[in-house]
């Protein structure tokens, strides 16, 4: 029964992935806020460490620096789409950072001209709770269209 779960939701996710793409070249074309269009294509750029910090929390992302080929505009545009990402799961929250210690870190599993892909792994605990929890959260990003693929806080399984 899990093997069966488990091919068709692969065949959803490809079938997902296969729908028609339109090109369209008019300028009423829409794109998301954080979307940018790209006139020069990223052809290098290093990843440097950033670190947001608030109250108990302290996490750390990746910065897109020293890029090749690619507008500042665009490069800007990234790198707020990593940081709005690596801090999505603070929204849980609601605000209220009150006894919470929260820490994250990061990987880079892959870092092409196409595509970022980014594991955090950390742990939050707050105020009187038994114990810690763990956290692991994905940033997949298509570095060309500045779009998130999916991310494992977009995906859940339920297996009997």
């Amino acid at each position: 029964m899990k093997k069966l779960l488990v091919i068709m939701l692969m065949i959803a996710l490809f079938l997902c992935g296969c729908g028609k793409n339109k090109a369209t070249n008019s300028p009423s074309a829409s794109t998301s806020p954080n979307e940018t269009q790209v006139v020069h294509p990223i052809t290098n750029y290093s990843i440097e460490k950033a670190e947001y910090k608030e109250q108990g929390i302290t996490i750390n992302y990746p910065v897109i620096t020293n890029v090749t080929g690619g507008d500042e505009e665009h490069v800007n545009a990234l790198n707020e789409t990593i940081k709005s990402s690596a801090t999505a799961v603070l929204k849980d929250f609601d605000g209220d950072y009150t006894g919470l210690t929260y820490t994250l870190d990061y990987e880079v599993e892959y870092k092409g001209v196409d595509y970022l892909s980014v594991v955090y792994m950390g742990s939050f605990n707050i105020e009187g709770a038994a114990h810690p929890n763990n956290v692991l959260h994905t940033t997949n990003l298509d570095i060309k269209n500045n779009k998130l693929i999916i991310n494992l806080i977009n995906l859940t399984i339920c297996i009997d």
